[in-house]
Formats: structure tokens, C-alpha cells, sequence
């Protein structure tokens, strides 16, 4: 094996130089650009990280074809497979060249961007080793293309399209990595680690067993055929998958359905009065250009269905009736105001990782005065780093750092604070952070220009002043506790949100910023908005900051495992009311009624609001049923019933649909089990007409069954075909590979000689 390494590293060794100098240079220009050219404190993220996955997938593909496919012409192959070791030793030695070549060529880079990221300390760069996770897994993400291009050139399909599918798997690992990484944390957990190894292991495995075959689908092994299967039934399902929204897009594109489109369905809700009655409001359709005037259809008191207060709202348009600025305004409705709460972090039932807020080891806070202001995430600082935007000498200096910032205020870039700010939850002048600060609405549409910096911690709520260089703390939690969010309740009060109560404090409001009319910077507004300019031009943004506490609100046991809940006061019987519900689009509802001392009065369950049926979401979800194979449909209903009851939050998604109204659930559980009896028949079918034995036929059909079209296809793609020919006494075409007729057992004729016989003679002959 130590000379087929040797001969695959003097092969390729040319072409290994050649990639690491391109991967040196790709490498340069993203450094360039990160701290040169300008200062990103997210270098690693961005362009580091982008050099880190095209470019080693890029090696990593090129490095399998060229050990590959050269070999494979003429007899070259069976040059290279007659020799004094096994077919297995061979493939080893291929891959163990192939694996050092792969790490000096994507090593290197990693390596200098690492050196330079971490010389001169914290005092030139904010860095976490942290960053270099989400580049390191991309780097063995994209190793499992080396196999994948083996398999490619290797492997000899029935069909031109499935000799590439091999490709798909390592291509949505690769993926998974950045969408893991900006949509969940830049922390890569431990489950994103694991399928990507589990992918580079499949691919490894299916490989070895195509390669020791010469690409022959006949005795493979086990272990190497039930990988590739693998490989292949996640290709068909993703092809499936992708061929069908790209035609759902197109049926969009071609205005398919558009009367359909453009109208909104009619849809009910559930609203609370003063009485803590729940009352249903029923809302007809209407074109999407006229949401907020659709018609009120019905209103129905549920604890009085008799009654016939509300009568007189039907004659009013929806957000004329309720709204005016999410202020209640029409006497006819007594309807108390609901403060929403969401907790993100506890939704933990996606599989790759608990759906929480997007976690980054960095934020960006500030720029002034030449100076850009980050967050650490694991240190709990922000970080000053002072870069000149004119250098008169022509040469940019480097960055060095400016100042540290804690809840102590501002220090030199020599202190150590001793306290640190906890957990980042929102900004003012951060959008994704809204529904966890305490914002004043506004109804001016303008460009939001804020002149003060609010900064809610977990651990307080500070006011920082850049300009200034001080840091004002406005509110800091009791002791063991820890904030989640604070919401506005109305212009008097606002409520500071933790795990288990919730404070109600005076609102004091304080003027934040100051509205630009679009105007300004280039955009039109119509007449009506620019009526009175000065008004316009003059207004404030503004902020609730907590007061004085007025009273404490315990969050009950039920509603704690909850996601997502709202509560409000009932005035006229001193009671809290909370409306729960599991996930954004689950149907049910849970309200509970609690006494201010945290005794609960009552807990009711309603089915929520329901929306009719349209053919387009019937057609659109039984196609995509189509394309999902039943085991994966049945492990995320397992997954997602048992997360939930575990955590208090019902019986879990999929199993409450069936039974909260209209839906297309049951057009869409048809469609998938009946495309995977239909697929386990064909493959009964298929194995009888070749003979499979008993242990094999039953795998195949249970494999049809659970996979559905995708799983049907790979056996297609997995197993030799041989030949059929009729049979002299039954007239049933059998195999031409076995002896005898697979129906009545006659023996088999042999086919009519045609003189290639001689290259087919008994080993002996040739002795």
C-alpha cells in the first residue's frame, strides 16, 4: 500500500500545487478585503468562510476525478486492480493520498487566516476561536465530495442522470453548514457535527464497495449497498423536491390560480372583553388591496352565545371597528389589550438544533468617531476599535483597540472589568429585536434616525453613550432573575418579562430619535402624508423606560412551557388572563384565567381559528406530499408529539390539524400512504418477476414502503438486471442467470452459442 501512495502523490502532486497556490490566493483577498481594505470584525464569517467551502469543495471534487478517471479508460483499470493486494488495499491507498494531499492544500489557508486574525491579541482583533468552527466543519463537509467524484467515475449506472446523484448528499451537507450557521448560531452544536460525519461516512463507505467492484452493481457488500441506497434515496427525495417547487414557481410566475391568489380567504379569531368572555369575530373575503377594510361577517360571545351586544359592529369595516393604531377606539367594543410574549429559545423540537434567537459570537453596536464598537458574546464586553477612515500617507493602519465598555462604564483598553453584561436581547436600532423592547408606536413611515443607544441585557438595560464615553444603567432585574423581554402594555404602564413573573412598571417615556420623511432620501410619499410637513419632519421617536414598580404578575405552571402566550387584565373581576398556543401554526387555543396571587381559576381549550380549504393549497400540499417519504413524514410527527407533550404544550402539532376544522391533511396522509403502498407493490411485483429470494424481497418491499418513489428507484439503481427469457413449458420469462424457471422449475435452455464462449472457459483450461 506505501507504493500506491507514493505513486498517487507523484501523479498528482503537480495539480495539488497548482490548487493550494489558487487556495493561497483566494485566502489573501479575503484578509485584504477584512483588514485592509476596511475593518469587518465578522471577516471569518463572510469572506473567510465563503474561501472555506468553495474552495476546498472545489479541491475536494477535482482531486476524486483526477485519481479516477484517468485510470478508468481502456485497461487501465485492469492494470491497476490485477495486482499483488487487494482491491481494498488500493482503494485505502488512494484515499489516504487523496486525504493528505486534501489537508495541504485547504490547511494552509485556514491556518494563515487564523495568524492573522489572532496576532497582536484582543488589542487588534475581537477573536473567538469560535469562528474557526463553521470553516473547519466546512472543510470536512467538503471532503465528502472527494468520494462522491470517485463514485461518479467509478460507478457504472443504468441511467446517465443517477451516475451524478452521488453528488447531492456531500453538496446538501456542504449547505448545511452556512444555513446552520446564520439561521440557528454561529456556535456549530454538536448535532450539525454528527450529520456531517455521518455524510463523509456514507459516502466513504459507498465508495470503497463501488470501487472493489470495478463499479459493478453485482456482489457488493452489504454495508457499502445499504450506504449508497442511502445516498441515493436522499438524492431522489431532493430531486423530487426541487423539480416540484420549481414548478409550484412557475404555476406562480404564469399567474396560476391568480383570482385565487389575490383574494384573501375569509378567516375568524378570537377576541377578549372586559368580562373575560371569549368572543369569536368571522371575517369575510376580500382582495389583498383591501385587507384592512374586509366586512365583518359574524360576532359570537361564547360564554353567551345568546346575546346580541355586538350586532351593531357588523356594519363597520374590520379596522375601522378595532384598530386605530392598535388603539381600541369604537365604543361597541369592550375588548381588554393583550400584551404578546414570545420565547424563542424554547421551541426545541427542529432537528439541527432549539429554534432560539440567532446566536453571534459578534455584534456589531456602533460606529463613531472613527471608532467601531462590538459585542462579545462568550466575554460579555464591547470592544472599541479605533479605524481611521482617511490615512493621509496613503497606507490604512491597522486597527488597534480604542476602549472596552462594561456595566462600569468605559475603560482603557488596559483594564479588566470585573462585571460583564449578560446575554444580548435587543437595541433600539435593531429591527429583529423589536418584540423585545419596549418601543412607543408610531404611525410616520420615515427613515428612523436614532440619537440615543438603549441596550437590553439579560442582566439591565443600559443607555450608552458613544459620543459621551458613559454608560447609564435604567434598569437592572432582582437578584437570580433574568430578563426576556419588555413589552409595552400601553402608554402608562410597560412589563418586564422573566421566566416566571412579570413586573408591571410605570412607563417612562423619553424621546429616543427623530423620524426622516422618505422625502429626504429619495422616496415618494403620496399627497396625504406630507399634508402637514412640519409635523412630519418634527416627529419623535420614542421609548418606554421602567419606573416605579407597580405590582407583580406570577406566570402560571401551564403557560410557562409555552412558546409564544398573551396576557391582560381583567378590570372588572381582578383577574389575569393568558391565551396560549403552542406553535405560530397550530390552530388550538388555551386560555387560562389566574387571580393576581397566582391561583388558577380556570383553563379552557378552544379549537382556533380556522381558514377554508383552496384548491391551490390542496394541490400544492399533496405534491409536496409526494415527494416525502412516509418514514420521514412519521418520525417528525414522533418527534414533534412527544417534544410537546414532554413540555406541557398539547399533543403536538400533526395530530391536533386532523381535528381543528377544514384542513388538507387528510388529502395529504392519503397521498402519502398511498403512494407507498403503491410503491411497496411494485416492488413486490418487481422481485417476483426476478426471482428475489424471500429475505431480500421482504427488505425491498418494507424499503418501498417507508421511502416511497425515492426508495423504489434505488433498487432500480442498486441491482443487477440480467437478462429474462421465456420459458419452453410455462411461457413465463425467467432470468437467464438461474438454472431453472423461476414459475414451474423446468430447467432452462442454454442460449445458442455465438463463439465469445472461449473467453468464458473454466480456470482450469488455462493451466
Amino acid at each position: 500500500m506505501k507504493a500506491i501512495i507514493v505513486k498517487e502523490l507523484q501523479e498528482n502532486a503537480k495539480w495539488a500545487a497548482l490548487m493550494l497556490v489558487g487556495m493561497l490566493i483566494a485566502m489573501t483577498v479575503a484578509l485584504y478585503e477584512g483588514f485592509v481594505w476596511s475593518f469587518r470584525p465578522r471577516v471569518f464569517h463572510d469572506e473567510i468562510l465563503a474561501v472555506m467551502i468553495f474552495g476546498p469543495c472545489s479541491v475536494a471534487l477535482v482531486l476524486g476525478l483526477l485519481q479516477t478517471v484517468l485510470e478508468t479508460r481502456r485497461d487501465q483499470w485492469a492494470f491497476l486492480m490485477h495486482r499483488g493486494v487487494s482491491a481494498s488495499h488500493i482503494f485505502l491507498g488512494k484515499a489516504v493520498a487523496g486525504i493528505c494531499m486534501y489537508a495541504a492544500i485547504v490547511l494552509p489557508p485556514l491556518l494563515m487566516a487564523v495568524v492573522c486574525c489572532t496576532w497582536g491579541g484582543i488589542e487588534r482583533f475581537p477573536f473567538e476561536w469560535g469562528m474557526v468552527a463553521p470553516s473547519a466543519l466546512g472543510v470536512v463537509a467538503a471532503f465528502g465530495l472527494y468520494f462522491a467524484a470517485m463514485l461518479v467515475a467509478v460507478r457504472q449506472a443504468r441511467w446517465y442522470v443517477s451516475r451524478l446523484l452521488p453528488l447531492v448528499v456531500p453538496g446538501l451537507t456542504v449547505v448545511l453548514i452556512p444555513f446552520a450557521m446564520f439561521e440557528f448560531s454561529e456556535s456549530m452544536s454538536l448535532r450539525v457535527v454528527l450529520v456531517v460525519l455521518a455524510a463523509v461516512g456514507l459516502m466513504g463507505v459507498a465508495a470503497w464497495g463501488t470501487f472493489i467492484r470495478s463499479g459493478e452493481s453485482q456482489d457488493v457488500p452489504l454495508r457499502s449497498r445499504v450506504c449508497l441506497g442511502a445516498v441515493l434515496t436522499v438524492a431522489y427525495t431532493t430531486g423530487f423536491l426541487c423539480l416540484f417547487s420549481g414548478a409550484v414557481g412557475i404555476a406562480h410566475e404564469m399567474r396560476w390560480g391568480w383570482e385565487q391568489q389575490t383574494t384573501a380567504p375569509p378567516y375568524s379569531e378570537f377576541r377578549i372583553n372586559s368580562r373575560g368572555h371569549v368572543v369569536s369575530f368571522e371575517f369575510g373575503s376580500t382582495k389583498h388591496s383591501q385587507w384592512y377594510n374586509r366586512k365583518l361577517l359574524g360576532v359570537t360571545d361564547l360564554d353567551e352565545p345568546s346575546s346580541k351586544q355586538y350586532e351593531p359592529l357588523l356594519s363597520q369595516p374590520m379596522f375601522e371597528q378595532l384598530y386605530n393604531g392598535d388603539v381600541d377606539v369604537t365604543p361597541l367594543w369592550d375588548g381588554i389589550r393583550m400584551t404578546t410574549v414570545r420565547f424563542p429559545h424554547r421551541l426545541r423540537w427542529f432537528p439541527i438544533g432549539p429554534w432560539h434567537e440567532k446566536r453571534r459570537l459578534l455584534r456589531h453596536i456602533d460606529s463613531t468617531r472613527n471608532v467601531t464598537s462590538v459585542f462579545s458574546t462568550t466575554r460579555g464586553l464591547i470592544y472599541g476599535y479605533q479605524t481611521p477612515w482617511s490615512y493621509p500617507t496613503g497606507h490604512r493602519p491597522p486597527p488597534n483597540l480604542h476602549w472596552i465598555v462594561g456595566p462600569e462604564g468605559f475603560l482603557p483598553p488596559s483594564a479588566h472589568p470585573q462585571k460583564r453584561f449578560g446575554r444580548f436581547l435587543a437595541s433600539t436600532s435593531s429591527y429583529w429585536g423589536g418584540e423585545r423592547i419596549a418601543w412607543v408606536r408610531h404611525v410616520q413611515r420615515g427613515r428612523e434616525r436614532w440619537d440615543r443607544k438603549f441596550l437590553l441585557f439579560e442582566n439591565g438595560l443600559y443607555e450608552i453613550d458613544f459620543t459621551q464615553q458613559t454608560v447609564q444603567p435604567h434598569y437592572t432585574p432582582p437578584e437570580g432573575k433574568r430578563i426576556r423581554s419588555i413589552m409595552s402594555i400601553n402608554d402608562d404602564r410597560l412589563a418586564i418579562v422573566f421566566d416566571d413573573a412579570i413586573h408591571i412598571h410605570q412607563a417612562r417615556v423619553v424621546v429616543a430619535g427623530e423620524i426622516e420623511p422618505r422625502e429626504t432620501f429619495g422616496v415618494s410619499v403620496d399627497a396625504a402624508e406630507l399634508e402637514d410637513r412640519e409635523t412630519v419632519e418634527k416627529s419623535e421617536l420614542k421609548l418606554a423606560l421602567p419606573g416605579k414598580r407597580l405590582s407583580s404578575i406570577p406566570v402560571p405552571e401551564p403557560v410557562r412551557s409555552f412558546s409564544q402566550f398573551e396576557f391582560g387584565e381583567l378590570p372588572k373581576n381582578n383577574q389575569i388572563v393568558f391565551r396560549c398556543q403552542p406553535l405560530a401554526a397550530a390552530n388550538n387555543r388555551r386560555f387560562i384565567y389566574m387571580q393576581s396571587d397566582g391561583t388558577v381559576v380556570r383553563i379552557r381549550d378552544l379549537p382556533g381559528p380556522t381558514m377554508p380549504i383552496r384548491t391551490r393549497d390542496v394541490v400544492t400540499s399533496c405534491g409536496f406530499a409526494a415527494c416525502v417519504p412516509l418514514v420521514f413524514a412519521g418520525s417528525a410527527m414522533i418527534i414533534d408529539t412527544v417534544s410537546q407533550t414532554t413540555g406541557g404544550t398539547g399533543p403536538g402539532l400533526f395530530l391536533q390539524l386532523p381535528f381543528s376544522g377544514p384542513s388538507p391533511t387528510v388529502p395529504v396522509a392519503a397521498v402519502i400512504v398511498l403512494l407507498s403502498l403503491l410503491c411497496g407493490w411494485l416492488a413486490r411485483r418487481t422481485a417476483r418477476r426476478y426471482g428475489f429470494a424471500k429475505r431480500e424481497r421482504v427488505w425491498w418491499i418494507v424499503i418501498a414502503v417507508l421511502i416511497g418513489p425515492a426508495g423504489l428507484l434505488s433498487l432500480y439503481c442498486l441491482r443487477h438486471w440480467p437478462l429474462r427469457q421465456s420459458c419452453h413449458t410455462c411461457k413465463q420469462f425467467s432470468p437467464i442467470d438461474r438454472g431453472a424457471c423461476i414459475h414451474c422449475g423446468t430447467e432452462l435452455e442454454p442460449p445458442p452459442l455465438d463463439g465469445t464462449e472461449i473467453l468464458h472457459a473454466e480456470p482450469a483450461m488455462a493451466t
